[in-house]
């Protein structure tokens, strides 16, 4: 399948407001993010992402799967 060159992927924390800098917070999550048509059309991929990278034609992604 072809990319579509338009597409952005990128994290986003899902409240915009106040300090974003700590990392974990239980109310804050990053999340990964796809917009198609320069973010005209996006679509939330993950929650709670830890990093992402892309490898040729491979996106790996590190989501914690639940807080303790």
């Amino acid at each position: 399948m072809d990319a579509e060159p338009s597409e952005i992927i990128c994290e986003s924390w899902k409240d915009k407001k106040g300090t974003q800098r700590s990392f974990g917070e239980l109310n804050n999550n990053l999340e990964l993010i796809a917009g198609g048509q320069y973010y005209e059309r996006k679509k939330k991929l993950f929650d709670h992402v830890v990093g992402f990278a892309k490898f040729s034609e491979y996106l790996v992604v590190a989501e914690v799967s639940k807080f303790t």
